[in-house]
């Protein structure tokens, strides 16, 4: 192959240096192009499918505890003002967390993802079916039983605590997943054009010390 370069005239040396740069430049970019893609995709997922529901997931846990200090504050206040804001600021955060969890089903799920969302949703019905009841012995002005049944059902809300616990911490580890593949991707990027880089100084090098030794 050299013997062939030899014998190229200077203006054919130069053209085939020019075109082995270019495709070494070709190569650089590329590399570029698909590691700065990936990282953008993999942002992208991390934001909309990790670190959105993860704060959506603590926002759910907050409402579910504001409306367990509401069901304990209506039982014992006699307000009826008091009473209607209460009934009125739980339905509130019921509503918020149902848009919360079906934006939630919206979203790339792996298999923990869907069967955590499947558990949640079982969970979130019986924590509704004691916060009816109480509702209801309030109403008949039963608070004591009111307030003993829901110590007794404390277990159903404890439950959707967990699972919304449980999703979030899971999101943060996948963000953390993410993260740490982006690294490694950006590792690769750097290896790739740095190795590019000096093959292509290493060539023209070459390419130049021949075409200055041999002109024609």
């Amino acid at each position: 192959m050299l013997r062939k370069y030899y014998d190229l005239k200077t203006i054919q040396k130069m053209a085939f240096l020019v075109g082995i740069m270019s495709i070494f430049v070709v190569i650089v970019g590329l590399t570029g192009i698909y590691f700065n893609n990936k990282a953008q995709n993999s942002a992208i997922l991390m934001y909309y499918d990790n670190a959105i529901p993860m704060s959506n997931m603590n926002l759910a846990r907050a409402n579910a505890m504001t409306i367990k200090a509401d069901v304990l504050e209506l039982i014992l206040s006699k307000d009826s003002k008091r009473q209607a804001y209460l009934l009125s600021n739980i339905e509130r955060k019921k509503t918020e967390n149902d848009r919360i969890i079906a934006d939630f089903g919206k979203t790339a799920l792996d298999s923990f993802e869907t069967d955590s969302l499947h558990n949640l949703k079982s969970a979130i019905v019986k924590w509704r079916a004691v916060q009816n009841n109480i509702i209801k012995l309030i109403k008949e002005n039963k608070r004591e039983e009111a307030y003993n049944y829901l110590n007794a059902n404390i277990t159903a809300l404890n439950a959707v605590q967990q699972i919304l616990q449980y999703i979030a911490e899971h999101d943060v580890n996948l963000g953390k997943k993410f993260n740490d593949q982006s690294v490694v991707n950006g590792n690769i990027a750097k290896s790739v054009v740095l190795a590019t880089i000096i093959i292509a100084l290493v060539l023209s090098a070459c390419f130049g010390y021949f075409i200055s030794s041999r002109i024609q």
